[in-house]
């Protein structure tokens, strides 16, 4: 099998939020000891991702969200790690892409831009980071939506389970990425309890 002896990474730190990258052979990860991506800033040293191997064909990678605050896992097989030139890991919350891996330096680099540029218009457009703020029924909400990403119960009518996400004016506005329908609500009570009691978010419907 033909594969590419070492792959590249890019991602951001989810504390001091510098951009950082790394490479590496696959023989790093042979004894199935775990990878550890720190900060690239000497003063910063935080925990960023981790890459370890599980079998033969398996790897799984976590990585550390600076959008949402959560550990997102991805379970990869020997052939997406090592003979991809360019993927990523995104968080189900906000739709932003936050951990890159690949041979081709340069369609990392390329789609690191453009995620970064993603994040400049979504922080522009929402304001304070949602997670931030000191509202307890929007808390609440992110928590619920993110389980419904991670349950793969949030999709459009058309289909397509690739949707982004947006807080926008005290509404949340969910879109799908394929045909642009947009499903909105309130953060209210109301809709908080709605959303516990539902299983699964369709778009459209």
């Amino acid at each position: 099998m033909k594969f590419n002896d070492i792959n590249h990474f890019a991602y951001m730190c989810p504390s001091c939020f510098g951009l950082c990258g790394c490479s590496f052979n696959i023989f790093v990860l042979a004894n199935k000891q775990p990878y550890r991506f720190l900060c690239a800033d000497h003063r910063c040293s935080a925990k960023c991702a981790e890459l370890r191997k599980i079998n033969r064909d398996k790897y799984e990678l976590k990585a550390e969200c600076p959008y949402c605050g959560e550990t997102h896992k991805k379970v990869l097989s020997f052939s997406e790690l090592w003979n991809t030139e360019c993927s990523y890991v995104t968080c189900p919350v906000f739709g932003m892409k936050v951990f890159f891996y690949g041979s081709s330096i340069k369609k990392i680099n390329a789609a690191l831009s453009d995620a970064v540029t993603d994040a400049e218009n979504t922080a522009e457009s929402i304001g304070d980071h949602p997670v931030t703020d000191n509202d307890p029924i929007l808390s609440e909400i992110l928590m619920i939506l993110e389980r419904r990403f991670q349950d793969h119960s949030v999709a459009c009518i058309c289909g397509s389970q690739d949707i982004s996400f947006d807080h926008i004016d005290g509404s949340i506005v969910l879109t799908c990425r394929r045909c642009g329908r947009k499903k909105s609500f309130s953060v209210s009570k109301d809709n908080l309890l709605r959303l516990i009691n539902a299983s699964e978010v369709i778009l459209g419907s």
